[in-house]
C-alpha cells in the first residue's frame, strides 16, 4: 500500500506549488504514515484517524490547523 501512495504523491506533487494529504480513518494513516519519510508533504488534513498520537510535537502553537495538521520545515 505504502508504494501506491507514494506514486500518487508524486504524481500530484508534479501538479502543485504545496502538497497537502488527506484522509478519513484508516487513509489518515496512511498519508500519516507517508508524510513521515515524504519531505516533500507541507501538511495533512486528517478526519477521524484511526490514532492517537502521543507526541507533543503535533500539539505545539502554529502547527494545528482547524482539522488538519500543518508540518513545518
Amino acid at each position: 500500500m505504502g508504494k501506491i501512495i507514494a506514486h500518487h504523491a508524486k504524481l500530484l506533487a508534479a501538479e502543485v506549488d504545496e502538497l497537502w494529504l488527506g484522509g478519513f480513518s484508516t487513509g489518515g494513516n496512511l498519508v500519516t504514515s507517508h508524510a513521515f519519510s515524504d519531505d516533500n508533504v507541507d501538511g495533512l488534513l486528517l478526519f477521524s484517524p484511526g490514532f492517537y498520537p502521543d507526541t507533543r510535537y503535533l500539539f505545539r502553537p502554529g502547527h494545528c490547523l482547524f482539522m488538519g495538521l500543518a508540518r513545518h520545515r
